[in-house]
């Protein structure tokens, strides 16, 4: 019985077709995991400018200056400044951990679709076609017959390149002008969370926590906004692009729109936020006006790239990962 099994085992291991399988899974593993570290490094790279375009948007730096310049400052116009670096320094946190949860899973889709893409090149090669006479001459033999001789194969059918490097230059549309409707739906929510919260109010991490949540609420509400439309807006003008760029638009839409995306993305965000807020020194609650400059200077910390930063660390999260398993399996896309 134990022979009858090692020859069937024997027999298996040399299975041809198992074999090409195998080959084809270990190929798709290199071809996921390369890309993978690719889109990685592209994250990190890109980080400098949205970093950027948030100080910009959302100058609390400026607003202290003004108020420590000035200590003759009357004090109806200081309680104005400092309810604007309020909105100033809550918008600008919640700006950082969606615009970069959102340039992580947007980069993690787009390059999970062209892996996919590549994959296919190779996993569904075209069969060699013979027809006629020449089906019987030996292989390649047919080649000295010269153009007369029917043709032994099908042409192979060449990746867009072009198209895949349009597709990839979306991410631009999201940090030239999709990031700015994110900051304005972002200022616009958080400034209706605080209306009633005033700097005398004493408050917890857990309450400051909970001002991020309900700014949160207002701006996926269901006549918010949608991920999908701040990185690739579907409008008339896609007519005017070629059929394989649509189609790959169309892939990251539906990527984006799926509720692991959705999820995904506000996970990470949570996890910017949360870590923000238990970085606020001090366990006792205390008026907000004192919870305010602790609060703006994490942004320096969470914002960084640094080896132990909120960035690096979900990038490995296990969230990402599943997520650009399913775009890469064609499961969402």
């Amino acid at each position: 019985m134990a022979l009858h099994q090692a020859f069937q085992d024997k027999s298996t291991a040399k299975d041809p077709r198992q074999t090409d399988a195998l080959k084809l899974q270990a190929r798709r593993h290199y071809v996921f995991d390369s890309n993978q570290r690719t889109c990685d490094e592209s994250v990190i790279e890109l980080i400098p400018s949205i970093r950027r375009l948030i100080e910009v948007r959302f100058n609390v730096e400026a607003i202290k200056k003004e108020i420590d310049a000035n200590p003759d400052m009357p004090l109806e116009l200081k309680l104005q400044k400092w309810e604007k670096m309020k909105l100033t320094s809550f918008a600008r946190i919640l700006a950082l951990a969606y615009s970069y949860s959102l340039l992580t899973v947007t980069l993690k889709c787009q390059i999970s679709i062209l892996a996919a893409d590549i994959c296919t090149q190779f996993e569904k090669p075209r069969e060699p076609v013979a027809t006629g006479w020449s089906s019987y001459l030996p292989p390649g033999f047919a080649n000295y017959f010269g153009s007369s001789a029917p043709s032994t194969s099908e042409p192979q059918k060449q990746p867009d390149v072009g198209s895949q490097q349009i597709f990839m230059q979306c991410i631009q549309y999201f940090t030239s002008t999709g990031i700015q409707q994110l900051f304005d739906n972002i200022e616009k929510a958080m400034e209706e969370s605080l209306q009633n919260i005033t700097l005398k109010q004493q408050m917890s991490k857990d309450e400051v926590r909970a001002i991020f949540e309900s700014a949160e609420k207002r701006i996926f509400s269901e006549d918010g906004v949608e991920f999908c439309q701040l990185v690739a807006p579907l409008d008339e003008n896609m007519n005017m692009v070629g059929e394989t760029l649509q189609n790959l638009i169309r892939r990251l839409v539906r990527s984006l729109k799926s509720t692991e995306c959705k999820d995904t993305t506000r996970a990470l965000a949570d996890y910017y936020l949360s870590t923000a807020c238990g970085r606020i020194p001090g366990s006792s609650p205390a008026p907000l006006a004192k919870l305010i400059p602790p609060l703006s200077d994490t942004f320096h910390s969470i914002s960084s790239t640094s080896f132990e930063s909120p960035l690096r660390n979900s990038l490995c999260s296990s969230d990402v990962h599943q997520l650009a398993i399913a775009v890469f399996s064609s499961k969402i896309a």
